[in-house]
This record gives structure tokens, sequence and C-alpha cells, in this order.
């Protein structure tokens, strides 16, 4: 098992579980699709590596916190400017939550505490916010 130091981000749609009792299979899966289709060519562009889609939420890993807090501000912008243009019910209502720290490696994923705490970051994300520990402000280029 390898470890390295990397920015975890924690990437979810506001409120999905509680809306997926009012969709269908479909309706659920085209949610996830648009989803994805939104915010993978940031993770791409700030070069982050998609670790795995739990749910309506993608964990990504970064080498950099910079980049992780660029990506997530970026992906923010993207989403904010669909949810502007479509029904409140179709909202995807982005909130992002970021971590860094040592992680531990095995079979493409990631494991340890920065992995918790990005999690539980997100968690407490309102629609459309970016929020991160304190390790990834020290760490970042301002």
């Amino acid at each position: 098992m390898q470890s390295r130091n990397l920015a975890i981000v924690f990437a979810g749609i506001c409120g999905y579980a509680e809306r997926l009792s009012a969709l269908t299979w479909e309706e659920s899966q085209r949610m996830l699709r648009l989803h994805a289709a939104l915010v993978d060519p940031a993770f791409r562009r700030f070069g982050g590596r998609r670790i795995k889609q739990i749910g309506g939420t993608f964990l990504v890993a970064f080498e950099s916190p910079t980049r992780a807090v660029l990506c997530a501000a970026a992906l923010r912008e993207r989403v904010r400017r669909f949810d502007d243009l479509v029904p409140p019910q179709q909202r995807l209502q982005a909130r992002v939550g970021i971590h860094l720290g040592e992680v531990r490696i095995a079979a493409g994923d990631v494991f340890g505490e920065p992995v918790n705490i990005a999690s539980r970051i997100e968690a407490v994300a309102g629609p459309g916010e970016v929020l991160f520990g304190e390790s990834v402000w020290l760490s970042m280029n301002r």
C-alpha cells in the first residue's frame, strides 16, 4: 500500500439522497450523467483524478491543493450557470469539500483521515459552496 500527500475533493449534488425518492430510475441516472458532464471537464482541466462516484458525489484526488480549489471554483461556476437556465426542481446545486493530507492508495482507491474529513466538509457545505480545511488554505499558492 502506497501513501501520498494529496488534496481530496468531494463534489456533490446538494440533497441528492432526498431528491431520489421523487425521481424515477431514468431521471436519477439522467441527473447523474448531467452532473458528470458538467464537472468532469473541470477535473481534467485542473489535473484531478476521479477516484470514484458515490451516489451523487465524486471523489477526486489532486497533487496540488491550489489546483483543487481552482477546479472547485470552476465546477461551481459551470453548475451555477446550468442551474440558472433550468427550473428549480432540475437544479443540481453543487457543493464541494476539500481537505489535504497523507492518504493510503490501494486498488485505485484512497483511504485515510483526509478522505473522511473532506467528505464531512462537503456534507456541511450549502448549495454553491466550496469549503476546505485549514491544511488546504495553508498549503495553497495564494
